[in-house]
């Protein structure tokens, strides 16, 4: 898409706005948040030590020693009230840790990435769907499906509590191919859908308390020029409309582009890194990329 005028522009993101309130009006589940918060406890740990050398032979020694003991005496109800602060302290340090564990089990969301080199056998779906179920992922993108449209629409109907997303090649060759597997509760916040036969998909999840998220599935072939470009131009589109939107972006799969190539062989990478999107693998996995990023 285009943006010619501002004046478009304007209807564009009010007929937007419009769409997602219309999706937060009929669903119920809980916001998925990307912030974490720690807590950090600390304890502190006061020791009073009374050293008292004593001189019978000394005439001061009884003055010295009540001096000692009244200071002492004055100095408890501050100690007391130090170690009651500490105590309060520490409970309240204990309150939000376990507010943010909670928080933490509840609110994350998890993006994963697959290349499966073909889905065609039952054997080898059920063997995905479990791993997909005990890894609990929230959004699964399948690489490399290589199966036809028909079979695509229905591989995993009636999978309890999973909603599928496909793009095949075509009906007559099964080649390439892309899926995105959500989670049911994030399926009812799905808007948006875009595709690209057998290459890339596009979907919006839209939240009430925080920022809509654009995430883009790519499955790019390897030494195909024209499909490169079709996704590369593609990708500008989606990235520039969530950019005017204000969603965040996830963009993840199989690019089959080398980070190490110059820049002119990696046209997806270099798209990604004009619009100033980070490649999290080098955060996470030092230098091997993968290819992920958001």
């Amino acid at each position: 898409m285009t943006i010619t005028h501002q004046t478009q522009t304007q209807q564009e993101v009010t007929q937007h706005q419009g769409e997602i309130t219309d999706i937060m009006a009929e669903t119920t589940v809980e916001e998925v948040t990307t912030t974490t918060t720690t807590a950090t406890i600390d304890t502190i740990t006061m020791e009073t030590t009374t050293d008292t050398a004593t001189d019978t032979t000394n005439s001061g020694y009884k003055n010295n020693t009540s001096d000692s003991t009244e200071r002492e005496t004055q100095e408890i109800p501050k100690l007391q009230k130090e170690i009651e602060n500490n105590k309060n302290n520490i409970k309240n340090q204990k309150q939000v840790s376990k507010n943010y564990k909670k928080q933490k089990n509840t609110n994350e969301m998890k993006i994963a990435c697959l290349n499966v080199r073909g889905l065609n056998k039952k054997q080898k779906q059920n063997q995905i769907k479990k791993y997909i179920e005990n890894e609990k992922w929230d959004v699964t993108i399948l690489n490399e499906t290589k199966i036809k449209e028909n079979q695509g629409n229905f591989i995993f109907k009636g999978w309890e509590n999973y909603d599928t997303i496909n793009s095949s090649y075509n009906d007559e060759n099964n080649k390439n191919g892309i899926i995105i597997v959500l989670k049911g509760n994030l399926s009812s916040r799905r808007i948006n859908t875009e595709h690209i036969n057998g290459h890339a998909i596009k979907i919006d999840l839209v939240f009430k308390t925080q920022k809509n998220i654009r995430i883009i599935g790519i499955y790019n072939p390897n030494a195909n020029k024209n499909t490169t470009e079709l996704i590369d131009n593609k990708l500008k589109t989606w990235i520039e409309e969530a950019k005017k939107w204000e969603h965040e972006i996830i963009v993840l799969g199989d690019f089959n582009e080398s980070d190490k190539k110059p820049t002119k062989q990696k046209p997806l990478i270099k798209n990604l890194n004009n619009n100033g999107l980070i490649d999290i693998h080098k955060y996470i996995a030092g230098k091997d990329v993968l290819d992920t990023y958001l």
